[in-house]
């Protein structure tokens, strides 16, 4: 449960990096809005290292196919069903392409922050 800020790539030092959303969830600005066709890339940590920042997805590992995620949008809740749970080298991207259902991609490091811990959901249209 945690609030979700919009985030982007952004230019560090010549070089493409994604931003990081503290003390939040990052809702990827390029990607689907919540209930839309496409894919919804949300972001967030599962650590940290300064107190001031929030960990939002440090239990992201316990969930599993058939779990459901909710999304708030003003005053409506979408409701997604987990359908695949993996793990990935963090250089892969293949995972944030949009097709034409709705998806949610959730997406952090392992607990050992080598590589990226990623939750797929599409949306449950009976909800």
């Amino acid at each position: 449960d945690a609030s979700v800020s919009e985030v982007g790539v952004v230019l560090e030092n010549e070089r493409a990096v994604w931003q990081t959303a503290w003390r939040s969830v990052g809702h990827h600005m390029d990607s689907a809005r919540p209930g839309q066709p496409g894919n919804m890339v949300l972001t967030g940590h599962v650590s940290v290292a300064d107190r001031g920042n929030l960990a939002v997805f440090k239990s992201l590992d316990k969930v599993r196919t058939g779990d459901y995620i909710e999304v708030q949008s003003g005053d409506r809740v979408y409701r997604y069903v987990v359908r695949r749970v993996l793990v990935v080298d963090s250089s892969e991207v293949r995972l944030l392409r949009s097709e034409n259902s709705a998806t949610v991609t959730l997406i952090t490091c392992t607990t050992d922050l080598k590589r990226r811990l990623v939750v797929v959901g599409t949306l449950d249209e009976g909800a």
